[in-house]
């Protein structure tokens, strides 16, 4: 599900015109606790000797609803929040 978020895709197919042959993947990093119901994916690129990781997602395991996590702020966001406040950056 995460891998084919628009954001990943887009990425993705950016590498792939200027022949970058590292694309971003999806990585499980936590499943569902008793204390939390989803699981924490990140979106990393593997550089062989590095893993560089660039946004981190939370999934809910029962309704699979995907929500932006802000690592610096410890706070979840729903991925129109996160696209709203990107656009207002650019």
């Amino acid at each position: 599900m995460i891998n084919s978020l628009p954001e990943v895709q887009r990425e993705n197919k950016f590498r792939r015109l200027h022949k970058n042959p590292r694309l971003l993947k999806a990585l499980i990093q936590s499943t569902p606790t008793k204390e939390n119901n989803y699981y924490q994916v990140s979106i990393s690129e593997d550089l062989g000797f590095q893993l560089r990781t660039y946004e981190w997602y939370e999934v809910d395991a029962k309704t699979f609803t995907i929500k932006y996590f802000d690592v610096a702020s410890g706070k979840s966001m729903t991925l129109s929040e996160k696209r709203k406040l990107n656009k207002k950056k650019q």
